[in-house]
C-alpha cells in the first residue's frame, strides 16, 4: 500500500498528471515517450493551454527537423 503524507501534493500532482496521459491502452508506452507528452503538456499549461499563443522559431524548426532525421535513421537500423 502506498501512503502519502499532507506535505506530498506535488506528487500527487505528478501522479494525476501521468494518469491523464498514461491511459490503459499504452500502459506499454515507453518512459521516453511519457516524458516527451509531459513535457508538452507542461509547455502548453505555460500558455494558458492554447498552442497558438505558442511561438514557433527558426531554431524550434530546426530542432524538430533534426529530430525528424534521427528517427528516420532509427526505423532503418
Amino acid at each position: 500500500m502506498l501512503t502519502l503524507s499532507p506535505g506530498s501534493a506535488d506528487v500527487e500532482r505528478g501522479f494525476l498528471r501521468s494518469c491523464r496521459i498514461l491511459c490503459e491502452d499504452q500502459a506499454l508506452m515507453s518512459e521516453r515517450i511519457l516524458d516527451a507528452r509531459l513535457m508538452v503538456y507542461d509547455t502548453l499549461r505555460l500558455y494558458g493551454g492554447k498552442p497558438e499563443r505558442f511561438v514557433i522559431t527558426k531554431e524550434l524548426l530546426n530542432l524538430a527537423r533534426s529530430a525528424r532525421s534521427r528517427y528516420q535513421q532509427y526505423l532503418h537500423e
